[in-house]
């Protein structure tokens, strides 16, 4: 008896669940807490992972440790981030937590793809206006040795 009871409040609360759908409100909130989340722990693991560096003395050997270490960095403070806020999401939303959770990196990715496409545009259009473009004399002597200078 007490068994059916369970299995129909399973039942029961399932179906509100697919009655209510997606709580976009708490997924535009989860990716907030992300971008908040990502502006305080990359402080934080940047400090960490410099800190390490500099313990093993790596940060002396050139730009490409350097690199993938900023890159664990960023992936480390990313993947916290993301899931913290997926946390957040399906905390707010109070129901089907794993896919508003899952929407949170969803949202980001899709939003970055848009600005990056208007970026895109816009730089190109303002890179083609700047083509005429001369700077003054001590500026125009510092951009040709600095062109001279990366081959």
């Amino acid at each position: 008896m007490r068994e059916e009871r369970e299995t129909e409040r399973e039942r029961d609360r399932r179906r509100r669940e697919s009655e209510l759908g997606t709580s976009w409100v708490s997924v535009i909130l989860g990716w907030l807490a992300a971008l908040g989340a990502s502006l305080i722990l990359s402080g934080l693991v940047g400090t960490i992972v410099g800190g390490i560096l500099s313990a093993l003395g790596i940060s002396q050997q050139g730009a490409t440790s350097g690199g993938i270490a900023g890159l664990v960095g960023v992936l480390i403070t990313l993947f916290l981030a993301f899931l913290l806020s997926g946390y957040v999401a399906g905390r707010m939303a109070s129901r089907s937590g794993v896919k508003h959770g899952l929407l949170v990196p969803l949202l980001a990715l899709l939003v970055t793809l848009v600005l990056a496409i208007i970026g895109a545009v816009v730089g190109a259009s303002f890179i083609d206006q700047l083509t005429g473009v001369t700077l003054p004399g001590p500026m125009q002597s510092a951009a040709q040795s600095a062109t001279q200078g990366i081959k």
